[in-house]
Parts: structure tokens; sequence; C-alpha cells
């Protein structure tokens, strides 16, 4: 909008580039309706489950159509490129020990425990299915029935260890790659803090450079009240 705006003010004074308030128009009205739209669609996903899967199926079932595919695999070249960094790590699996072949549940946190870090720092990407070198071995999914499956362990992990209330911050697709699969999970910098939760316990993980790391004590206080802003009424923690 901003760039059809700028050419019809810059065609009154450079030649060539001029149109009328019609031709502008015609080109804004499609644009405004399909924001409005999006928009629209994005806020009842935020609201419905409903009708996020529906988008998420219509958007997977014109992966050809839409350029979904060629746009994942340009954004895990970027990642990889890019090395693993306070925004970018690498995980060989989701949830197999490569050396004893078994489900392994620590392989499983250290996912979690990455994806909590992300969301209390600056946000960020990680590639499952990605050594520490960057060389790409392919996602564990044949420890899984189908890629739903796959797609599904992680949703749920993600609602029981971290909570339902923070899946609108993560999202994740399984793509492939060279051959392989690899899942690309993206993490949004949250608003509030975020725990890992195993049981009774609660851990509080940040990025440290290409590591995550778990405060304790005051170290997390003093993390938390720098890092999130008050909320409307009074700080994030108050006295009883």
């Amino acid at each position: 909008t901003l760039l059809l705006l700028l050419q019809y003010h810059l065609g009154h004074v450079v030649d060539g580039l001029s149109q009328t308030m019609d031709e502008l128009m015609g080109q804004l009205v499609p644009v405004i309706i399909g924001a409005v739209l999006i928009c629209t669609v994005f806020w009842l996903g935020s609201l419905s489950s409903t009708v996020r899967n529906a988008v998420l199926k219509y958007l997977t079932d014109n992966d050809a159509v839409l350029g979904a595919d060629d746009y994942e695999k340009m954004e895990i070249r970027k990642a990889l490129d890019s090395r693993e960094t306070d925004k970018v790590e690498y995980k060989s699996t989701l949830r197999t020990n490569l050396g004893t072949k078994e489900k392994d549940e620590k392989i499983e946190k250290m996912v979690l425990k990455t994806l909590v870090a992300f969301m209390n720092s600056r946000g960020g990407t990680l590639l499952i299915g990605v050594a520490d070198n960057g060389r790409v071995i392919g996602i564990d999914e044949d420890s899984f029935e189908s890629r739903d499956k796959l797609n599904l362990h992680l949703t749920n992990l993600i609602a029981e260890h971290i909570g339902n209330e923070f899946l609108p911050f993560i999202s994740f697709r399984l793509s492939d790659y060279e051959g392989k699969g690899v899942m690309r999970v993206v993490c949004r910098k949250s608003n509030s803090p975020v725990f890992l939760k195993e049981g009774k316990q609660e851990s509080f993980i940040v990025r440290s450079g290409p590591s995550s790391v778990e405060l304790h004590g005051m170290d997390t206080l003093n993390y938390v009240n720098n890092r999130f802003k008050k909320r409307k009424k009074g700080k994030l923690f108050k006295k009883e």
C-alpha cells in the first residue's frame, strides 16, 4: 500500500510514472481487502483451533501453488548458513538416542529447553534433523507411524511441558530438504516468563550465545524484572 501511494505521488514529479486516482484505487482495493481477510483469518485462528486447523490443512494441501516448500527450503538454508547462534540451534533428533536407537526423554527435554530459552530471550529457530556441525541427517520420523503423528507428538510435548497458552508463540513445519526430513521450529519472543515444567518442578531457561542456560534464584528474578515489562496492573511479581 505504501509503495503504491509513493508511486502515485512520484508520478506527479517523474515522467512516465503518472497514474489517475481510479488506477490507484484499482490497485489499492484488492490489497486492502486481502490484508483485511488475512488479519481476520489470523484473529479467528487465534481464538479457534478448528479455524486454525482448517487454515493449516489448506496451506499443507496447496504447498505447490503457494510456494510454501520453496520458502521453507530457503529459510532452512539461511539457518544452516548462519550456524548456531543465540537465535539458531540444531538438534539431530526429536526423541531418539542415536547411540542406543531407543526413545529417550532426555532428548525431548533438550528440544523443549531450547524452545523455552528462545521465548524467554529474543526468539529463534530450531532445526531438528541437523547435526551440531550443520550436516543434514534427517529427523527421526521412522520412530513415528506418520508425519502427522510426529507433529502431534511435538504439539503434545509443548502443551504438557510448556503450556497451551504458549502454542501461539511456536510454529513448526516438517519439510524435505536434500532428500531428508528437517523440521524448522520458529519461536517468537514471549511477552511473559516461560517455564519448562517437569512434574512439580519448573525451570527458567534463557539463551546465552549458542547455548541454553538455566537460571536460579535471584538470577531468575533479576532477569525477569529486566526482560519483561510491567503489566497494566503492577509488576509480574508482586509481594503477597
